[in-house]
């Protein structure tokens, strides 16, 4: 009877054992997908190949559903009154036409998560491109198809967006960022913006290169001192308008900072884009002074090839030409040549408050140097230039002014024993409106020198090379001789052998 029992629970345990897994959960409700939404469907254009990447999808719950898409055609001459099999399918290397309806049918299967099960209900609000569409339902829930038939339209013609130029609030200490800027484009009305960010990153970071990391900012954050921003803005072309790969665009009036890409861009998703980025400097208070120094860098040549692209950068040093650095001021001085000329630049000197830009004159002066890179084939001007606050020197009445500005004089220096030079200004000499310095690039490309062998019968002196001054020229008499000499020993020689 024991062994009877035992026999008839394991029989039990096994059929269990078939049963499936949902079964035991009997009780446990499915969450419903409320919403099943396909958008930017790129519609069929009459000559246009099916544009099968160019789609989105969403639901509610989000990451409920895996969608896929397939396009059909049908004659219009068959259609209406069509069955189901009479739609062909077509795929991407095919061209729309004229003459035929077609379908995008979306296969729609609810996600395979073991943490959540989901359901496709009867009620559920399905649309593509915002439009309702036809609808079938598994009978388990778990997918349906979803289509929507389209008649190819004409193709119409396609203006070029060429400029985009936006305009945002400055970044001001205790403001917030401006999310909600102003543009305009060529052509007008032919760009949506799609996104807007905004990112900082702090001045010790910062170096001007695609490696720095920003950190994004959102519209409850203040703009801080101590930081440079950056906003990021992507646009997309409007119905019959593209983007021109030559595309430019500004931000406040600057071109855009192609330091982490170039304007035009593409598969953003699946189309064009055009990506406009603003780099705003390191913010100061707004009671911060500064002060600005002209200066003329002037390029000389000292042979015959002229130099390219070439920044030159001036510093603030001591009187013993040490180069000045001071907290809370920041120096900015550089000048980007081109070949030989004169380059205008400025030296700016800026200081969160007025005490600390007269901290730079604290001593009575400041002097200003050109920084010597080291370039091949340069000699660098070193001449020193010393800079005076305008309400500290002693001026007629009719050269003051009011608030800050700089004085330049030249220089005098006196040697130590040790070689060392000690500035001071110039006062005997007359100031001067702009700082100079002039440099020389010596290079010349070799050139190849040809000797041109001038043939006459004449008895004429040889001519000279205008280079090296050594005779290029001989009698050709006596060369006509000599050769013909040569030439009828070498026949007999070989005739003796």
């Amino acid at each position: 009877m024991k062994k009877r029992f035992i026999s008839i629970l394991l029989c039990l345990c096994m059929v269990f054992m078939l049963f499936p897994v949902t079964a035991l959960a009997e009780g446990e409700t499915p969450e419903q997908v409320t919403e099943i939404v396909i958008y930017d469907l790129t519609i069929p254009i009459v000559g246009e190949h099916p544009n099968y990447p160019s789609w989105m999808y969403s639901s509610t719950p989000s990451r409920s559903i895996n969608v896929g898409l397939q396009w059909y055609q049908i004659s219009k001459e068959e259609y209406p009154g069509a069955a189901d099999d009479d739609w062909q399918l077509i795929n991407s290397g095919y061209l729309y036409s004229s003459d035929y309806y077609y379908k995008a049918v979306f296969s729609v299967r609810v996600s395979t998560n073991p943490e959540k099960n989901y359901i496709i209900p009867n009620n559920v609000n399905a649309t593509i491109n915002g439009k309702e569409c036809d609808i079938q339902i598994a009978e388990d829930g778990k997918s349906c198809v979803m289509s929507y038939i389209f008649e190819a339209k004409a193709p119409q013609q396609v203006n070029t967006i060429n400029n985009i130029a936006v305009t945002v609030d400055d970044p001001v200490i205790g403001a917030k960022p401006d999310f909600e800027p102003e543009f305009t484009a060529t052509p007008a009305g032919s760009v949506t913006l799609d996104e807007c960010c905004w990112y900082k990153i702090s001045v010790d970071d910062y170096t001007g290169t695609d490696g720095d990391l920003w950190d994004e900012i959102s519209a409850n954050d203040v703009f801080e001192e101590g930081y440079y921003y950056a906003v990021d803005l992507f646009f997309t072309p409007n119905e019959n308008y593209s983007l021109s790969k030559d595309m430019t665009a500004t931000v406040d009036g600057k071109p855009h900072d192609d330091t982490y890409g170039p304007v035009y861009g593409e598969n953003y998703p699946g189309k064009s884009y055009a990506y406009v980025c603003g780099v705003f400097g390191s913010l100061v208070p707004q009671d911060a002074v500064t002060l600005t120094v002209p200066f003329t860098t002037t390029v000389e040549l000292g042979g015959s090839t002229a130099p390219g692209k070439t920044v030159f950068e001036l510093e603030l040093v001591d009187n013993w030409g040490e180069k000045l650095s001071f907290d809370g001021v920041e120096v900015s001085a550089s000048v980007t040549t081109n070949g030989a000329g004169k380059y205008e630049g400025e030296m700016t000197l800026t200081g969160s408050s007025s005490q600390q830009v007269l901290d730079i004159f604290a001593n009575g002066g400041v002097f200003v140097q050109q920084v010597n890179a080291g370039e091949p084939n340069w000699t660098y001007d070193d001449t020193v230039w010393g800079l005076y606050l305008r309400n500290i020197a002693e001026l007629a009445a009719d050269d003051a002014a009011a608030g800050y500005s700089v004085l330049i004089f030249p220089t005098g220096f006196e040697e130590d024993g040790d070689g060392g030079r000690y500035y001071y200004l110039d006062f005997d000499k007359d100031r001067v409106e702009r700082m100079s310095f002039t440099n020389t690039y010596t290079y010349s490309a070799p050139t190849h020198n040809t000797t041109t062998i001038v043939i006459s019968g004449d008895n004429k002196p040889a001519e000279q090379n205008p280079n090296t001054g050594a005779p290029v020229a001989a009698n050709m008499s006596t060369l006509s001789v000599l050769t013909i000499a040569a030439a009828a020993a070498a026949v007999l020689k070989m005739k003796k052998h």
